[in-house]
């Protein structure tokens, strides 16, 4: 994101465009967090090992997580066509809410083994037969 001292809002601008993502509220969340981390780096010269910096980043890359699959916006607009292909269930999983609780570094690796936990546990648990 920050490669050649782009500013972190620029890529996100261009992400926005090319994953066709404004008018999606949590994507344009995603400029906030973008200027808060060129504050902190330009202006604040906050450290780039901070905790703050840290956790701003981490939402930002939950956020890309969700869209990952998405190059139009019919992949995001429309959660019940076929074609929907946002992961907002990313959000929870790299508990963009509250991001200050892991590192980003562990981020993709703590999901891993969530999701390996709850496939485990649907694979033993017995299949409930429901209504009969």
């Amino acid at each position: 994101m920050m490669r050649g001292g782009n500013r972190a809002v620029t890529y996100w601008e261009s992400y926005l465009d090319r994953k066709k993502l404004y008018g999606n509220k949590t994507a344009e969340e995603g400029l906030r967090y973008a200027f808060m981390v060129d504050v902190m780096i330009f202006e604040d010269r906050v450290s780039l090992q901070s905790r703050s910096l840290e956790v701003a980043a981490r939402v930002l890359y939950g956020i890309e997580k969700i869209f990952e699959d998405c190059k139009v916006r019919a992949d995001w607009e429309n959660a019940n066509s076929k074609d929907f292909k946002a992961k907002y269930e990313a959000a929870a999983e790299y508990d963009l809410f509250h991001a200050g609780e892991q590192w980003a570094v562990a981020a993709d690796e703590a999901v891993a083994k969530d999701r390996e936990a709850r496939a485990k546990r649907a694979k033993w648990l017995p299949r409930s037969a429901g209504p009969q």
